[in-house]
């Protein structure tokens, strides 16, 4: 099936702060010209900001057979250019690195004047992704899987006619990409921020009754009771991409917000398992995709296997050499079938002593803390106990401050130091040592 035949003609399109909506016959028809400039092209890599032409460029794209190389346009710029050296691509697209070109200039010099259905076939999307490990990985995915995976997603999210939908994360991010196609391919409005900076004011400001964040912007809703007030009123608020603190959860759950979190991962093209309650201190009780098979192994790890676990890395790494996706993450299932992600396998630490923690949920506790902005906790290199990395919310450091947080901790498990940083979140809400 080809994804333009998916685009639903009732759905409209607009950037935020304008009323000029383009309706899904619309986008198809801009997609179709769109092919006929890209004949004899066999390799893109588009690297671009959010917005009705990345939509549009994507779908002509995606239904011809070429690869299409998806990269974040916040991707360190040497990165970026690394990608392209492997690809060698016919056409790079960006407006970030040096050597492309952007794509507006593209629409402005391509030829869209006439319509050409001839160019027919699918495109193998690679889509570059952090993910939780922090390394650049290029997963390659088929337009099959891509659809499959759109569908099932939304038998859970149920976006259709009726929703206003404000989009808030990168397209060329896993959950961003899933929520875009999961818009287009319904008969809803899909209002598309092109301004980070404009996210709390499209929140707050926007006709919108449902939208998707990272965990990171949820935080930032906590303290202005205008946009608590005004989220308490959406349909739902799709979140995931980054561990969603038990905390905060239940913080924004007893303000009147309805959250549903989301499971996934790139290497299943986004889509694991979503669900809208929450019973876990990390990312939360979830129910599995009508697509996935997931099993535990004796080491506690989640398994995914099904239609839309990706082959293989574009370095010919293969994702599931047992017939299973190894995600890194631990969890276990309850007797009604739902899905509990407690930590990734590398957040449970063992003492010299023996002793196993998650460390995960003592960062939880102690960013529970109102002087407490981050903690990040890694086995100390080189010693046997661990290191605290801490942000604050002031600037004091009392040792009042830190017995506090000592308190927290079991006395089995022996800390080096406590180190103070700036901040512990990037700019995609991932935490990170910085």
């Amino acid at each position: 099936m080809s994804i333009l035949n998916c685009i639903d003609p009732n759905v409209r399109v607009a950037h935020y702060g304008t009323n000029e909506y383009k309706n899904g016959n619309d986008i198809v028809a801009e997609a179709e010209r769109i092919k006929s400039s890209l004949k004899g092209i066999k390799t893109i890599v588009l690297s671009e900001d959010n917005g009705i032409e990345w939509v549009e460029f994507y779908l002509a794209a995606m239904s011809m057979p070429l690869t299409l190389v998806v990269v974040d346009p916040l991707t360190d710029p040497n990165l970026v250019t690394e990608i392209v050296k492997k690809y060698n691509p016919d056409l790079f697209v960006s407006t970030r690195v040096e050597g492309a070109i952007s794509l507006k200039g593209f629409l402005k010099k391509a030829n869209t004047s006439t319509t050409n259905k001839n160019y027919e076939g699918e495109a193998t999307l690679v889509m570059y992704t952090s993910g939780t490990s922090g390394k650049h990985n290029g997963v390659v995915m088929s337009c099959a899987q891509v659809i499959k995976n759109i569908f099932s997603s939304n038998e859970k999210l149920k976006i259709g006619d009726g929703d206003v939908f404000f989009h808030t994360v990168p397209f060329s991010h896993s959950m961003g990409h899933l929520i875009l196609l999961c818009c287009l391919f319904s008969s809803s409005t899909l209002i598309i921020n092109t301004d980070s900076s404009m996210t709390f004011h499209g929140l707050l400001h926007s006709s919108s009754n449902i939208t998707v964040v990272p965990p990171v912007v949820l935080k930032g809703c906590i303290n202005s009771e205008l946009l608590i007030n005004k989220l308490s009123g959406y349909r739902a608020i799709i979140t995931g991409g980054a561990p969603l603190e038990r905390a905060l959860y239940d913080k924004l759950s007893n303000m009147g917000l309805r959250i549903y979190n989301g499971y996934g991962a790139t290497e299943c093209v986004c889509g694991i398992a979503i669900a809208d309650t929450y019973k876990s201190p990390c990312y939360g009780a979830v129910e599995p995709l009508s697509w996935a098979n997931i099993k535990i192994a004796e080491s506690g790890e989640i398994l995914v296997r099904g239609d839309c676990v990706c082959q293989m890395y574009d370095n010919n790494k293969v994702i599931a050499k047992d017939g299973y996706y190894h995600t890194k993450d631990v969890g276990e299932f309850d007797s009604a079938g739902r899905l509990f992600i407690h930590c990734r396998l590398d957040d449970i630490i063992v003492m010299d002593n023996g002793y196993k923690f998650k460390k995960n949920e003592i960062e939880s506790k102690i960013e529970s803390l109102p002087f407490i902005a981050g903690c990040l906790i890694e086995k100390t290199e080189g010693g046997s106990g661990i290191t605290i990395y801490l942000a604050k919310t002031r600037n004091s450091r009392s040792s009042e401050d830190e017995q506090i947080i000592l308190n927290l901790i079991a006395k089995q498990i022996k800390v080096d130091k406590i180190t103070y940083v700036d901040n512990l979140y990037n700019e995609r809400g991932k935490k990170v040592k910085q």
